[in-house]
């Protein structure tokens, strides 16, 4: 027998649940850029992995959520940096988290 999708006042419950901030002692910084002046620059905030698995385990059990990765990678890139070229690639990973009774999000 299929599981019934939510109500809209639990999907609203549990989107309010998902969206709450993580504890501020879950949060890491990583430096992205650091500006030529090298008193400024570009930070990004992010949480631990184990921070979102544990969040959608308490909401909906291991067993009602899946995740699905896709790896690519983006060969010979060219960057700037101090006036010279850089060449590089990037790993991208995609996730696909499914809900049970809730649906699919990228």
């Amino acid at each position: 027998m299929a599981a019934t999708k939510f109500t809209e006042a639990e999907r609203e419950k549990l989107f309010a649940q998902l969206e709450a901030p993580f504890d501020p002692a879950l949060i890491k910084w990583r430096v992205m850029r650091i500006f030529d002046n090298g008193r400024s620059g570009v930070i990004l905030p992010f949480a631990d992995p184990r921070a979102y698995t544990d969040r959608l385990n308490a909401l909906f059990t291991p067993s009602g959520w899946t995740r699905e990765y896709t790896i690519s990678t983006v060969p010979s890139l060219c960057r700037m940096e101090r006036g010279k070229a850089i060449v590089t690639s990037k790993v991208l990973v995609a996730t696909v988290v499914t809900i049970t009774r809730l649906g699919t999000s990228k």
